[in-house]
């Protein structure tokens, strides 16, 4: 939805609560997916004229509504599928952390 853009995004995936975190990262894994195959579509289109135009204002659009790198780097660090230190609890931390680890794949 237009109405939510970078600045929801992101504080959701910083959110204390762990299950707001996972929603978060499943939707924007799902938009990078859609994102990567729009692009994919684009490249092998071949009645577009300027593809690279086209990709580049994809790329940007995505970058606009999408959170920074760095926002994600942060949360690898708190959902450490190793630590013993967590309020979260293991199970949780290795769920979330693998999706930050595909979201960051993805983008």
């Amino acid at each position: 939805p237009l109405s939510l853009g970078k600045s929801s995004i992101t504080k959701a995936i910083l959110q204390q609560n762990a299950f707001i975190v996972y929603e978060s990262l499943k939707m924007i894994i799902v938009v990078l997916k859609r994102v990567g195959k729009l692009l994919q579509d684009v490249d092998e289109s071949e009645t577009l004229g300027d593809r690279k135009a086209v990709s580049d204002a994809i790329q940007e659009a995505a970058r606009q509504r999408l959170p920074d790198v760095q926002s994600l780097l942060s949360m690898r660090s708190k959902y450490d599928f190793y630590s013993t230190k967590s309020k979260n609890g293991m199970e949780v931390n290795h769920l979330v952390g693998n999706l930050v680890l595909e979201t960051l794949t993805l983008y």
